[in-house]
């Protein structure tokens, strides 16, 4: 293995390591009730909006009264800004492909099992399953296998 490759791989797992870090974030944001979300940003910044938003005034306000759930679930700074983190991984991803060969793509991309359940454990203090332990041992078969299979 190249050196150039060695570093691109290290991309790669970057990539899949920040990935990892942005679902875990998604994850606190949705077992959570948010402070900050449109609505508390546009009753601040915006009052004479938030005004007729509340008084139910025409079609779209009363749309996003439909939905204001929803939309306050999606749209806290929390989860928008893991979607941009999400955003960056996939562009580190894809800037490693100008070297790793698309048939590795899938066993370093397996790595991202691995940090979603170690950060589980550490930050969500999550307990890993016996089933989860063989499951993790069965991807790093499935790696030895590629790695030592050429």
């Amino acid at each position: 293995m190249n050196s150039r490759l060695i570093i691109y791989c290290g991309f790669y797992l970057l990539g899949v390591f920040i990935s990892a870090v942005a679902q875990l974030m998604l994850k606190k944001s949705a077992s959570k009730k948010a402070s900050v979300n449109i609505f508390t940003f546009m009753e601040k910044r915006m009052p004479s909006l938030y005004a007729k938003y509340e008084s139910g005034e025409g079609k779209l306000c009363r749309t996003v009264r439909k939905h204001e759930k929803l939309l306050t679930e999606y749209l806290n700074p929390f989860t928008v800004f893991s979607y941009v983190v999400f955003i960056a991984a996939t562009f580190l991803t894809i800037f490693s492909y100008k070297v790793v060969p698309l048939s590795m793509a899938p066993i370093l991309g397996a790595s991202e099992y691995f940090f979603v359940a170690a950060l589980s454990r550490i930050f969500m203090k999550e307990r890993i399953s016996p089933k989860k332990i063989l499951g993790l041992c069965i991807i790093v078969v499935g790696a030895l296998v590629y790695a030592f299979g050429k």
